[in-house]
């Protein structure tokens, strides 16, 4: 009997011991949904997750999620572009456990055209697109290529901007589902469809003519609505000779049907005035991006208007959208403090914040379908495994972002599409 008392007691003890110098199981217990999408956010609850968000791994069939914050007892994460359901898994340092079944709901096809090193030790650059967070090589590392800044998708068929370096010089470009066309750079590409134009300098191509547009200065910007093309630019002055290259003035030019439309320009008479780097049409309004002697600017219509005063005019504007009477321009400020760059868009001059400062981050491209709005660009983000100071591509659905790049990666985005 004595021998029985002492046995269960050394039990009891043991299993006390347990309690107290281990750890608890790993356990999820619930989740806010148990469907979404990608860009959805979901609060997992549980026990025994880490504190720090970059040693809980969540992922959802296979694909790691990103962590936004985290608790020892709840985790906050970003639904990534799936291939399916699946089950939603935990890992730590210390374990990893399966939960729940999660009914992942395909959205819209997003598209963000790019560039980045094949790797850590080549940095050779190559072109490339992810079609729902998957990457695609447009080229390889036989020559170093980088996107301009653009990506249109007709039907099934990806049209990609970008330029080639052979090796001796640099050869502008645009790719067909990865063949290389050989009218430099750029497609745009109509809402239906239909028609397609490619800038080259100071000329333009329409699809089904083989004459290229001459317009008066060199243009960075096309787009066509209906049967009207629109280019966007400027003309470049050099000095006169023996005048320091220094000197060399940039104006901002707008043509309408290869026909030179007046715009304000507020430096018309300042040398490295002024210039168009993006444009988006909407009806009869025209809506330009770029900068003046002021800093950077957009014109509607020709006017020309600063989205920040005075000493606040520090940021860099990158891209357009227009729908009816809303416009959107994306690009990123330091908004006047010691931060580092916030990336950002202005809805009809309102600005909307993308990141919070902890880290560069830079919006270069945005497109809106229906009420969504979606941005891409990329962070600099620092990373112990490998160790290092990485360039990591992403893209924001209405302020949530996903990050397209693996660790170790060099990448840029600045171009985007959505298909419904």
């Amino acid at each position: 009997m004595k021998k029985s008392f002492c046995f269960l007691a050394c039990i009891l003890l043991y299993t006390s011991c347990l309690k107290n110098d281990f750890p608890s199981d790993l356990r999820i217990s619930s989740l806010s949904s148990l469907s979404g999408s990608a860009f959805t956010v979901i609060t997992m609850r549980g026990s025994n997750f880490k504190a720090d968000p970059l040693l809980d791994t969540v992922k959802i069939n296979g694909v790691v999620a990103t962590v936004q914050s985290a608790t020892t007892s709840s985790i906050t994460f970003i639904v990534p572009f799936c291939n399916g359901s699946g089950n939603i898994t935990i890992s730590t340092p210390d374990a990893t456990v399966s939960g729940p079944y999660f009914n992942y709901i395909k959205g819209p096809d997003v598209y963000v055209s790019g560039w980045g090193a094949v790797s850590t030790t080549n940095f050779k650059n190559i072109l490339k697109y992810w079609k729902n967070g998957i990457e695609v090589w447009v080229t390889d590392s036989t020559y170093s290529a980088a996107t301009s800044g653009g990506i249109s998708v007709i039907n099934n068929d990806v049209y990609i901007l970008g330029r080639r370096d052979s090796g001796i010089y640099s050869v502008q470009k645009y790719w067909k589902n990865g063949i290389p066309l050989n009218i430099s750079p750029g497609i745009i590409v109509n809402d239906a469809g239909l028609n397609a134009a490619v800038v080259a300098n100071n000329q333009f191509w329409k699809s089904g003519s083989g004459l290229p547009y001459t317009l008066s200065g060199a243009a960075t910007s096309v787009s066509i609505i209906g049967s009207d093309i629109y280019a966007a630019g400027g003309i470049v002055t050099p000095p006169p000779p023996g005048v320091s290259a220094a000197y060399t003035a940039y104006a901002a030019k707008f043509w309408k049907n290869a026909v030179l439309v007046p715009i304000q320009d507020l430096a018309s008479t300042r040398t490295n005035s002024s210039w168009i780097s993006s444009m988006a049409v909407s009806g009869t309004d025209v809506y330009l991006v770029g900068y003046n002697a002021t800093g950077a600017a957009y014109w509607k219509n020709g006017i020309p208007t600063n989205l920040f005063t005075g000493s606040q005019n520090s940021y860099e504007l990158t891209g357009v959208y227009a729908v009816g009477s809303d416009f959107y321009i994306c690009g990123y400020s330091t908004f006047n403090s010691p931060s580092n760059e916030i990336a950002v868009y202005w809805k009809n001059g309102n600005p909307i914040k993308l990141s919070d400062g902890k880290k560069e981050e830079y919006a270069m491209g945005i497109t809106v379908v229906g009420n969504d709005v979606y941005v891409c660009g990329y962070e600099l983000f620092q990373t112990t495994n490998p160790t290092g100071i990485f360039r990591y591509a992403k893209v924001w659905k209405n302020g949530v972002p996903i990050i397209l790049s693996n660790k170790g990666k060099w990448d840029y985005a600045d171009g985007i599409f959505v298909k419904q």
